[in-house]
């Protein structure tokens, strides 16, 4: 399958239907991003998928970050988060929690490059609807 294909799909499930719209800043999706990302474990796991995906072929097979574009892993967190994703391939999506734990750690630092592959009229749906990210902002 192709790899375009692959982070549309995961993107695509990112960024679900829902109902309303409104208006976010750029900076206010990013931190809606980072929080979900932090605390949602299947977001967790989607935003690891999405940025390995991210990482070039060579940076896939070796585990490490080879190209500094400004996309995909850093190089300090390559080869940890490769293991973490091909671990998690391994065995059906599922993660030990003391992984999970690291990882919601770790990942939404990657939410600007999680951003920049979402469609905005779907994330700013999804931001809107999230009564969870509602009550946290005080609306």
């Amino acid at each position: 399958m192709n790899i375009n294909r692959v982070l549309y799909n995961v993107v695509s499930s990112f960024c679900a239907e829902k109902s309303l719209i409104a208006s976010f800043t750029k900076k206010e999706a990013i931190e809606y991003l980072r929080w979900r990302i932090g605390f949602d474990d299947k977001w967790c796991k989607k935003a690891l998928t999405v940025i390995f995906s991210r990482q070039t072929v060579e940076e896939q097979n070796t585990d490490q970050t080879i190209l500094y574009n400004k996309m995909g892993f850093t190089g300090r967190d390559a080869n940890f988060l490769s293991s973490i994703y091909k671990n998690m391939k391994q065995y059906n999506g599922h993660l030990t929690s003391r992984q999970l734990d690291v990882l919601k750690r770790i990942m939404p630092k990657y939410s600007r490059q999680i951003y920049s592959v979402c469609d905005p009229e779907k994330l700013e749906r999804i931001i809107d609807n999230d009564e969870d990210w509602q009550k946290t902002k005080g609306n």
